[in-house]
């Protein structure tokens, strides 16, 4: 395991946000939803294409909040501007998302 330092670590933006809507991505190799998210007034929406499909459905996914990178550069994801990194964890069954374990403000930073 290579290791870093925590100024690394630190320039990791990492948010916390609430999933507005989740649709299908139809173009997407592997399935995937397309989610827009709320960061908060200071950070707005962004939108990002996650493969979350073989554990969460769409009503699962909305009103929820996630833990996700910011400070990526946005890639394009089978015709989907990805601005953000939604985080999870891969386990056998799919991709389980990280998440606050009570509400919190959206926009907050992780620590």
């Amino acid at each position: 395991m290579d290791t870093i330092r925590l100024e690394d670590f630190q320039r990791v933006e990492m948010r916390v946000g609430t999933v507005l809507s989740a649709s299908l991505n139809e173009k997407a190799r592997k399935p995937a939803w397309v989610m827009e998210i709320d960061f908060g007034p200071e950070l707005g929406t962004r939108h990002s294409s996650a493969q979350l499909t073989e554990l969460y459905d769409r009503d699962d996914l909305v009103g929820t909040q996630i833990v996700a990178v910011m400070n990526f550069p946005p890639l394009r994801i089978a015709g989907v501007k990805s601005e953000v990194l939604v985080l999870g964890i891969l386990d056998s069954q799919g991709v389980v998302l990280l998440r606050p374990e009570r509400g919190v403000g959206n926009g907050i930073r992780i620590a």
